[in-house]
């Protein structure tokens, strides 16, 4: 998500994002908010003790999240990589639970 926004001025990359997604999920993607200030990421799960990191909804806290928000569906797909899996939830999901689900990450 970092790459898609223009972060001198605040503002989604329009042009990365028409040009990355299909026109419906790029319409969803530029109706979503932007947080006014920019803030550091926080580390909430180290990843398993194995080191190898399968998918980012086996996080018990982000499991945790989807559920508080009412978003389990997005649960369902298997992630093959993370721009295919933004794409289904975009073209799947209402503007609410885009928005929801982009505060949420």
């Amino acid at each position: 998500v970092y790459d898609l926004i223009d972060h001198s001025h605040r503002k989604w990359n329009t042009g990365l994002i028409k040009g990355t997604f299909e026109e419906s999920v790029a319409e969803k993607i530029l109706r979503l908010p932007l947080a006014r200030l920019e803030h550091e990421d926080m580390l909430v799960w180290r990843g398993e003790p194995s080191g190898v990191f399968s998918a980012m909804w086996d996080c018990p806290v982000i499991v945790e999240m989807w559920n508080m928000l009412n978003l389990v569906w997005i649960l369902s797909q298997p992630l093959l990589n993370t721009r295919e899996w933004l794409t289904w939830v975009f073209h799947n999901g209402s503007v609410d639970s885009c928005r929801k689900i982009c505060c949420a990450m």
